[in-house]
């Protein structure tokens, strides 16, 4: 069986090495022509460890990687409350790791088993067929080649074609807040094994060291960077963005042999805790149904992905 894969998140490479590890064949192509040299992203979760672990990847990441062991919450920077990363069900601890280095980490993994991440190819289209899906690929060079796969799996993000093509809803709202983010150099009080979330009004600031000196910085008010602890000494700015977020969930997950990918680590992880409900491909979390961490509920709405 060979899978093909399109996408540039890190989400869908952990995919192609989790089925090679399995003993499938995979192809990767990323539009993009480059591999990313920043990352919104800092943090591997301790599931995405455990699926990689068989393909030897987990053992690279953890090389470079650094742990966090809790979340800790203030007010005025006093001390509110702290949520313990070591109840997650997981050998593995949640690491810091930015996302362009987890990248490079799993294209080598993926090279090792001699698959090349194809750069500036992009899907065009796609049909089913009996026995699996012809693609229509676009090369840098502009040619098309068409391609036989027995799954699609596609990671190209929340603007995606092929939910249209498959007319598949991808209802929720967006939230109109722009949140600014700062990598930065700084010297302050916090213990850099924990990440860091204070409550300011109108809305809250993280911060999370990357490494001994250089934080990330975040939040969803005008300057979060005002809002750093008594005796903080504040350094240059090395990387700064924004990004927004939405509230938005595909009706479905599977649609024959088309699957899309999400950022369900999140909310396994949030399950697992007893946060809430989650709706999670069966594949993910196959292995905590069997091991009676997570309870399937509300069958009579499962769409059957």
């Amino acid at each position: 069986m060979t899978c093909s894969l399109s996408g540039p998140a890190r989400r869908d490479w952990r995919a192609p090495c989790f089925l090679l590890s399995a003993g499938y064949g995979a192809r990767v192509i990323d539009k993009a022509e480059a591999a990313s040299t920043t990352s919104r992203a800092q943090v591997v979760n301790p599931r995405a460890l455990e699926m990689l672990e068989a393909s030897g990847v987990t053992t690279t990441v953890l090389a470079e990687a650094r742990p966090i062991s809790s979340a800790r919450f203030y007010k005025g920077w006093r001390r509110l409350a702290e949520l313990d990363f070591a109840e997650i069900p997981s050998r593995f601890a949640m690491s810091v790791l930015p996302q362009a280095r987890t990248e490079a980490l799993l294209a080598a993994g993926l090279k090792a088993h001699g698959i090349e991440v194809e750069r500036k190819v992009a899907l065009e289209s796609f049909t089913e067929e009996q026995n699996g899906m012809q693609a229509v690929l676009t090369h840098r060079d502009g040619h098309r080649e068409t391609t036989f796969a027995s799954y699609l799996f596609v990671a190209d993000g929340a603007h995606t074609v092929v939910r249209d093509v498959l007319h598949i809803n991808f209802s929720g709202h967006a939230f109109p807040e722009e949140w600014p983010l700062f990598d930065v150099e700084l010297n302050d009080p916090l213990p850099i094994d924990h990440a860091h979330v204070e409550f300011v009004e109108s809305g809250l600031v993280f911060l999370l060291c990357i490494r001994p000196g250089l934080w990330r910085g975040f939040g969803d008010v005008p300057k979060p960077l005002e809002h750093l602890p008594s005796g903080s000494r504040l350094g240059e700015v090395k990387w700064e963005s924004t990004f927004h977020i939405s509230d938005r969930l595909a009706d479905r997950l599977v649609r024959g042999r088309v699957a899309l990918a999400g950022d369900g680590e999140a909310a396994r992880a949030l399950a697992l805790g007893w946060v809430g409900l989650a709706r999670l491909a069966l594949f993910h979390i196959r292995s905590d149904i069997e091991a009676g961490r997570l309870i399937p509920v509300l069958q009579d709405f499962n769409p059957g992905d």
